[in-house]
């Protein structure tokens, strides 16, 4: 006998959900602000496993304008090394560059993701 069969077959009946929606006017919705717009904005890079300083020249080729942009321009950059959310400590930005302080560089082939975020 399945879940499903199990809860539908209980000795007492439940009553159904019931889902109600407020009355409200204008003067209710100056209580909510709006989201103020995001946009994301993507490098996608891979790895020569030599690097350690990645420029736009070095953006793939295929995914729209590869730029780095400026920290002045952006609230939020997150790097990705092959899939893993890498912490501030191991890279820096500027304008047009991306350095990476790690000790070791990632192998040949590891897609570097650098998602900007400007809010």
């Amino acid at each position: 006998m399945s879940g499903y069969h199990y809860f539908y077959n209980l000795p007492f009946s439940l009553p159904r959900p019931v889902l109600m929606i407020p009355d409200g006017d204008e003067r209710d919705l100056r209580h909510f602000a709006v989201p103020a717009p995001v946009m994301i904005a993507e490098y996608f890079a891979v790895s020569d496993g030599k690097k350690r300083v990645y420029t736009d020249e070095d953006g793939m080729n295929g995914y729209g304008s590869q730029k780095i942009l400026p920290p002045g321009d952006v609230s939020l950059y997150s790097l990705y090394i092959n899939g893993i959310l890498q912490p501030k400590a191991n890279y820096e930005v500027k304008a047009g560059k991306l350095f990476l302080k790690t000790d070791d560089v990632p192998l040949r082939g590891t897609p570097i993701i650098l998602q900007m975020i400007i809010l």
